[in-house]
């Protein structure tokens, strides 16, 4: 094969890495309103009528984020490929002479896809990935709840004695409860919620499976209390 076969390798690969910036904004949607479907399939406490109604709403929601998400992905897969057909209009033989396997080919594709890697300003610190899984967490309460009857299915030991003592600490933004609550973090005698449980702040031991930062970096995120405030108290 030519290098020009291979340069165009590398372009298409590059135009549609790139465009994919493009398509995470409808995926995001897409995701967000497939865990809200199954948020109200989780609702024990509506009653059918009402969870119907909810339902097909959020079903009417969903399929608009599906065509919004696929008809994206065709424009950026149509895009991607018009480099290498409007070559082939001039050289009718490439079609036919296509190879995918060598070395050269890879190299061309993850060449091209390496246009993922260039350095971006940060708008925040937080990644929108984590901005996407922190917001069908929280903004979906029964799916939450349901992540917390599984932890206690396999975390909760029966036999484990329990205590009903806690201490609440609440207050007005910057009144000083971030503070209080490190203060009595810090004695050993009080167990609290960090910023490392976020967003599975109802199943923390699932939560600690597949994410266990070092003791270092969370001692150094103030504690997430004010993230707990106004959710219904559930006891084991």
């Amino acid at each position: 094969m030519s290098n020009v076969y291979y340069f165009l390798v590398f372009l298409c690969t590059a135009l549609f890495t790139f465009g994919l910036s493009f398509a995470k904004i409808p995926f995001f949607r897409f995701c967000k309103s497939s865990v809200s479907q199954l948020n109200i399939l989780l609702d024990k406490q509506t009653n059918e009528n009402e969870k119907q109604i909810r339902l097909i709403k959020n079903l009417k929601v969903l399929l608009m984020d599906l065509v919004s998400l696929l008809t994206i992905s065709i424009i950026l897969i149509t895009l991607s490929l018009l480099p290498m057909y409007v070559y082939s209009l001039y050289n009718p033989g490439l079609i036919g002479d296509i190879e995918t396997s060598s070395t050269y080919f890879y190299l061309s594709m993850v060449s091209g896809s390496l246009v993922l890697f260039i350095p971006r300003k940060k708008a925040s610190n937080y990644s929108d990935w984590s901005k996407l899984l922190h917001s069908i967490i929280l903004d979906n309460y029964n799916v939450s709840k349901f992540l917390f009857s599984v932890e206690k299915r396999f975390f909760f030991n029966k036999n484990q004695s329990k205590d009903d003592n806690f201490v609440i600490v609440t207050g007005l933004a910057r009144a000083g409860t971030t503070a209080l609550t490190n203060l009595f973090f810090e004695t050993g005698k009080f167990h609290s919620l960090s910023y490392a449980n976020m967003p599975f702040l109802m199943s923390p031991f699932l939560w600690s499976k597949i994410n266990n930062p070092k003791k270092k970096s969370i001692r150094k995120e103030p504690m997430a209390t004010r993230f707990c405030l106004g959710t219904i108290p559930l006891k084991l």
